[in-house]
């Protein structure tokens, strides 16, 4: 079963030449109650200085990352964990080892510190925060 920390590479999109594009995404959250939702967040190629800056990433901070990269928390997404399972089942997405503790702790942090995280990821992400209190 897929829990925090994992890392999938899932298909984003297509080009109109048939190039299949596909981005590195990091599961954030154990899965949550019945539905079994989580968060995932997204790792891209850092082009220019107009893209979330919050959490920078390096090669050596994941096998897959080979270049500068940011978390692009504007394309995160709230996902149940069987909707994820069966992207690998069918092989829409293949799995990669998760990132170190330090880095995932980084990437985490960036939720509720970028100012491109939609606001029912940051309520959800909050939630869980406080309920990990009690």
């Amino acid at each position: 079963m897929l829990k925090s920390g994992d890392c999938l590479l899932i298909e984003t999109n297509r080009n109109g030449f048939g190039h299949i594009y596909k981005h590195l995404f990091v599961i954030v959250l154990e899965p949550q109650g019945e539905t079994k939702l989580t968060i995932i967040v997204n790792i891209e190629t850092l082009h220019n200085k107009k893209q979330d800056q919050t959490t920078i990433l390096e090669s050596g901070d994941h096998e897959f990352i080979r270049r500068t990269s940011y978390v692009n928390y504007r394309r995160s997404k709230i996902k149940s964990i069987d909707e994820l399972e069966n992207l690998l089942k069918n092989r829409d997405a293949k799995k990669y080892p998760p990132f170190r503790d330090d880095v995932f702790n980084r990437i985490c942090a960036g939720i509720l510190k970028s100012q491109f995280t939609p606001i029912g990821i940051a309520e959800l992400y909050q939630d869980h925060l406080f309920s990990m209190m009690d």
